[in-house]
């Protein structure tokens, strides 16, 4: 298991195993790479929802 980045709302679970950690901020939604927070393609979660992205709520959104 991978540690989880502080700050994570939600996990995307790309395949069994892969996943990505999103979490919005300042009604933007960021993705962790590479050890930082980045700004997401995805303009946010509920679209991540609407497109049926599997994920994994940790935190109220």
């Amino acid at each position: 298991m991978r540690n989880i980045p502080e700050g994570t709302q939600v996990i995307h679970h790309i395949s069994a195993q892969d996943c990505a950690f999103y979490k919005e901020e300042n009604e933007i939604l960021k993705v962790w790479n590479s050890g930082t927070w980045v700004n997401a393609i995805v303009p946010n979660l509920e679209k991540m929802m609407e497109l049926d992205f599997e994920l994994e709520v940790l935190k109220s959104m």
